[in-house]
């Protein structure tokens, strides 16, 4: 057995196979421009036009509903400050800032686009907290909503905790809202297009390999955006999907062309698209299995833990997904932790990749208010369909070894 082992899934997937398979053709054999008119061209928007429509079946919404993105990062930044634009371009200069409701743990491309608005005076936002196990508070987002609210954008799953966020008890809240927001004594108050504010935006890049349900119309969400490279497909594409057509709520962010519907210009990835779609389609049909399996690896690294070291706290609640287990290892540093496991040839993280270079307890569990000694040596784990047993039990044997004085 290979004496490596990946235990940093939420970070990435290899990407599988098939997938790379399905890409081949479309690097040297199907490589025309799908904006050309000629047949090079119309074989590769052939392509597109199928991954899109793959796509879009999947999570019930149009054809002309899914934006391709290089990533969830720029998909994240296109509905934060493209609803953000199209309100301030609607409602003028001198209207009263748009609104916009996050939460404390959201991944860093929500946060930071968020704090941009802030700083540069574009927009106002409200970052609901969380409660001990990781749960945005619901009450709090009832309490923001507000006639200048453009966008609530909750996490469907925490991507350092693996914690399931009440997505559709949110999604409740918001369109008891807009329902009051037509009723005769209130409707005066608003412009036509004010009234399909806010947008319900979530990031479901950790929850479409693990969750059964992702259907925005069974979500009740308006927008969510989802990634490649969490789902065993290929690096440098991602999706903004929508329940809504983008040219209503959204500007375009990327300039110089008319390419995805004119809300994003660049000439498309149409391997990676290909391998997006595919890679989507197979997580999905075999979610069960994968569910079952990451929920077994899981376990035997829990119970090795545990019994290695009784001290090691488990800051992952119910609900959660079985691919993502957090623990704490008070007594070590964070720094240690990972040189330790490393040493091992055991890949982890302490939280998401996008921060990892900056070296420091994650800013999720901070906002959980966990004590310092838990914070300060916090391990994600993350697990894929890749990992075998022998892999996991082969972790639990170098856990003494790794947590040894």
């Amino acid at each position: 057995m290979d004496t490596r082992v990946y235990l940093d899934c939420a970070a990435s997937t290899p990407v599988d196979p098939r997938v790379v398979a399905s890409m081949e053709p479309y690097f040297s054999a199907i490589f025309g421009n799908p904006g050309s008119v000629h047949a090079f061209g119309r074989e590769a928007q052939a392509a597109l036009d199928m991954g899109r429509q793959n796509i879009a079946r999947l999570f019930g919404v149009d054809f002309g509903n899914v934006v391709f993105t290089s990533s969830a990062t720029e998909a994240n930044n296109l509905i934060i400050q493209g609803a953000v634009k199209m309100y301030r371009k609607e409602q003028g200069p001198d209207h009263e800032l748009p609104h916009i409701i996050t939460s404390s743990i959201e991944h860093e491309s929500i946060l930071e686009a968020c704090r941009d608005l802030e700083q540069n005076s574009l927009a106002t936002v409200t970052y609901a907290p969380v409660n001990k196990e990781g749960f945005v508070d619901v009450a709090v987002i009832a309490g923001s909503l507000r006639k200048e609210t453009v966008l609530v954008s909750i996490m469907y799953v925490n991507n350092v905790t693996g914690a399931i966020q009440p997505v559709e008890e949110i999604s409740k809240i918001i369109k008891g809202f807009k329902s009051d927001k037509l009723s005769p004594r209130h409707q005066s108050r608003y412009s036509p297009k004010e009234l399909m504010y806010p947008i319900f935006h979530s990031d479901a890049a950790q929850a479409i390999h693990c969750l059964e349900k992702i259907g925005l119309y069974d979500l009740g969400m308006d927008a969510v955006t989802v990634s490649s490279h969490k789902i065993y497909g290929p690096k440098g594409a991602g999706a903004l999907i929508a329940g809504f057509s983008f040219g209503i709520g959204i500007a375009p962010m990327i300039m110089g062309g008319m390419q995805e519907f004119g809300m994003r210009a660049s000439t498309q990835d149409v391997p990676g698209i290909v391998g997006f779609s595919d890679a989507l389609k197979f997580v999905r049909e075999e979610l069960v299995q994968e569910k079952k399996h990451t929920k077994e690896l899981k376990n035997i690294l829990v119970k090795g833990i545990i019994s290695s070291y009784p001290r090691a706290v488990i800051n992952s609640c119910e609900p959660c997904i079985s691919s993502v287990c957090n623990i704490s290892f008070p007594g070590f540093g964070l720094e240690e932790l990972l040189y330790r496991f490393d040493q091992q040839g055991i890949a982890v993280a302490a939280g998401s990749a996008c921060s990892a270079k900056v070296l420091g307890p994650s800013h999720v569990l901070v906002a959980m208010g966990l004590d310092e000694p838990l914070t300060t040596s916090a391990i994600r784990f993350s697990f894929g369909k890749f990992i075998t047993r022998e892999a996991m039990h082969y972790c639990v044997e170098r856990i003494p070894l790794i947590l040894a004085r």
